[in-house]
């Protein structure tokens, strides 16, 4: 599944690499559905400090803000591991422009 990729790239980065924080996004930017995930299905996962945390988000609108929105949805999910919050900062909440 998607989220178990995205969760095993992360740690795997970070192991392979000698990183302190990996990142990985997988999912639907469009234009059509993709392995029967709806456009706009996309998930982030985050590796820091022995901790690896996904959150999927349905996102709406063209494929570029799609692509945009998960960039800023990682770096929120990244930044509130990193400076210990916990919080994904929106990251889980369906976000993005139009959403559903």
């Amino acid at each position: 599944r998607a989220e178990g990729r995205g969760r095993h790239t992360t740690t795997g980065v970070c192991r392979l690499l000698g990183a302190t924080v990996g990142v990985a996004t997988t999912g639907v930017a469009g234009p059509e559905p993709q392995d029967g995930r709806p456009v706009g299905t996309v998930f982030v996962a985050v590796a820091w400090g022995g901790e690896a945390r996904v959150v999927e988000l349905r996102l709406q609108g063209s494929r570029d803000a799609i692509r945009s929105e998960t960039v800023s949805a990682s770096v929120r999910l990244a930044s509130s591991l990193v400076d210990g919050s916990g919080a994904p900062a929106e990251a889980s909440e369906d976000s993005g422009p139009g959403a559903r």
